[in-house]
């Protein structure tokens, strides 16, 4: 399995994200990219949320993860939006998305290598002159 990248946003910030998402008991989420059989696999931390919270898009390489989850004062409800972009092809194959246990899995299809038919020129037995 070839990992690419992990995302961590609570160590970035310079601030306590506890703070803000107490009421939601919700915590910003951590994201893994990494290929493994001819897919990207994209593994997302959304604990608490539910299917219908959730939106996945893609468009060319950029996958985009929606979210929207009401609180329990108007003021702590929040929606939260994050774009990863995918390294090299996407394939034309039908993406996957299941929520299991807090962690929200997309599986890519990879865009398949093309080979190249290499020609020779006529009179040319392929050699530089």
């Amino acid at each position: 399995m070839l990992h690419i990248h992990t995302l961590n946003d609570v160590s970035l910030l310079p601030w306590r994200p506890e703070w803000v998402f107490e009421d939601l008991d919700f915590h910003p989420f951590c994201t893994e990219l990494s290929a493994k059989n001819g897919e990207y696999i994209v593994k997302t931390e959304v604990p608490g949320l539910k299917k219908k919270e959730l939106k996945v898009t893609l468009e060319g390489n950029m996958l985009t993860i929606e979210g929207e989850r009401k609180g329990k004062k108007e003021a702590s409800s929040m929606n939260f939006c994050r774009t990863i972009e995918i390294p090299g092809g996407v394939g034309s194959g039908d993406l996957k998305a299941v929520l299991k246990g807090g962690v929200l899995e997309v599986r890519i299809p990879r865009e398949k290598p093309r080979t190249v038919e290499i020609q020779a020129l006529k009179g040319s037995n392929g050699h530089r002159q």
